[in-house]
């Protein structure tokens, strides 16, 4: 705990060191900028592979060619990507006075993401050593109780499963049909279930007081972490959510937020 937030910090630096480094081998000389418009747009190779990644918001530096010794420099931001196009906003003088001379790109390090990481490591000691060094784990009762909708946990075969799908969709049309056509109050569980009695075959309703998944979808380890995440028993620990890329960290922490 002692050296922690200087251990940390200093590797925060060195990172952030490397990625300035790294940025600039991307920078462009001579290149000419294309007209969408009243908007400049850069064309980037390698963009598509992120290489260099760049996103809204971050800034470019553009760089007249040197002429009796005085360069000007243009500050633009990225406002829009589609592949290796980039559309810059800069100073409207420049757009409109710009007749396709050659521009030095130079690419900055948009230190967002790294501020948000010191910001953290300003805030280490609020957390204290339970969290960061825990020596032990002390189960707490949980946040959330109440039983699950095991319908949904029960495996089918394909066919019903898209009967089911089908089923929901055709009464989420039907829902929102009625919604648009006047309707004030918004159905609760027990609402949904009367209006849903003619999909009772296919769907199976969860009663009052049961918890239901926004998404059908998720499999069993991913529902197991809602849960987990949900009832808290090992708060004030962070819960961490890890797996290999695809395999739907970013549809679980959804589904945890929305319960």
């Amino acid at each position: 705990m002692s050296n922690y937030k200087e251990k940390f910090s200093t590797l925060l630096w060195l990172e952030e060191i490397h990625a300035e480094i790294e940025l600039k081998e991307y920078n462009m000389s001579g290149v000419t900028l294309k007209r969408n418009g009243d908007l400049l747009v850069l064309e980037v190779p390698g963009l598509a592979e992120s290489r260099p990644s760049l996103y809204a918001g971050d800034k470019l530096i553009l760089k007249t060619q040197e002429y009796n010794g005085h360069v000007i420099e243009y500050i633009g931001y990225v406002i829009e990507i589609h592949e290796e196009d980039v559309t810059l906003k800069l100073n409207p003088e420049f757009e409109q006075a710009y007749n396709f001379e050659p521009m030095d790109v130079e690419f900055t390090y948009n230190r967002t993401t790294s501020r948000r990481c010191h910001f953290a490591l300003e805030h280490v000691i609020h957390l204290g050593v339970k969290v960061l060094f825990p020596e032990e784990i002390i189960l707490q009762s949980p946040r959330v109780t109440g039983n699950w909708n095991h319908a949904q946990d029960t495996k089918n075969d394909g066919q019903s499963t898209i009967k089911n799908r089908k089923a929901m969709k055709d009464h989420t049309k039907h829902a929102a049909k009625e919604r648009r056509a006047g309707a004030r109050d918004t159905p609760g569980p027990a609402t949904f279930a009367e209006k849903s009695t003619n999909l009772v075959n296919e769907v199976q309703i969860p009663k009052v007081g049961e918890k239901e998944f926004f998404n059908p979808l998720l499999n069993e380890n991913q529902k197991l972490a809602v849960r987990r995440i949900l009832s808290g028993d090992c708060r004030p620990l962070p819960y961490i959510l890890f797996g290999p890329p695809g395999t739907g960290k970013t549809v679980t922490i959804i589904e945890a937020v929305l319960q």
